[in-house]
């Protein structure tokens, strides 16, 4: 019984590092299409400079999340051998990749999007802790 006690806390322990890495491997991602897309926005290069700036950072985002996203998959599936709860523990961040992806393609202003964005954190790092 101790033993499987034990098990349970090192995996507890693996999965914050697995959510630590795949945040900065997000932002990691984040940051590379954040830089790609401002260089590739030169004067001498029309169609991309015709692209919102806001669509742009939005997409950015968009991006990184999904990166987020697929690293936690990947790291908890390494982690527990079974990819049902590598996907137990991923999909409760899927819809914030659906919100960012719309507020890509739709602008909804920054008051909208950063509260709606916050709440869906919380309540998916809440349901994740449940799930553990």
């Amino acid at each position: 019984m101790g033993n499987r006690r034990k098990q349970d806390e090192a995996l507890q322990n693996d999965a914050w590092a697995a959510q630590f890495i795949a945040c900065l491997g997000g932002l990691a991602v984040l940051y590379y299409a954040e830089s790609t897309m401002s260089d590739l926005q030169k004067p001498e290069d029309r169609h991309i400079h015709q692209i919102p700036s806001w669509q742009i950072h939005m997409g950015s985002i968009c991006i990184g999340v999904l990166a987020f996203v697929c690293m936690l998959f990947c790291l908890e599936f390494l982690a527990r051998r079974s990819k049902i709860a590598a996907w137990r523990l991923s999909w409760p961040w899927l819809p914030l990749i659906g919100l960012t992806g719309l507020a890509t393609l739709i602008h909804f202003p920054i008051y909208v999007v950063l509260p709606a964005i916050a709440i869906h954190v919380i309540w998916a790092y809440r349901r994740i802790r449940a799930v553990r």
